[in-house]
């Protein structure tokens, strides 16, 4: 299982109702179709059990990835972002983690 790192950038892609309605209604007339329903960043190295995000959902929430994903049918994409430095990407968790601007 790969490595999830501070940085990633995770994507959402639910089946229910909700979240059907979500990538429905949030997008522009002439827009193509919405093919994800959220997306959030990883701020803690882990597996995909082990790694913690940041996540805007009612509220902003820190939490592990599987504990909110895991075995519930949604699709999950995981990309890594290239060409950042590594201060730069440090600046980025700590923004989401509420500790840096």
């Amino acid at each position: 299982m790969e490595t999830l790192l501070p940085g990633d950038i995770f994507l959402i892609r639910g089946h229910g109702f909700v979240a059907r309605a979500l990538r429905a209604f949030t997008r522009h007339l002439g827009e193509s179709r919405t093919r994800v329903n959220h997306v959030g960043l990883v701020v803690m190295t882990g597996s995909a059990h082990d790694a913690v995000v940041v996540e805007a959902l009612e509220r902003v929430e820190r939490h592990r990835l599987w504990d909110e994903y895991g075995g519930t049918g949604d699709e999950v994409a995981v990309y890594r972002p290239i060409g950042l430095l590594r201060t730069e990407l440090q600046k980025v968790v700590a923004v989401a983690n509420g500790s840096g601007g």
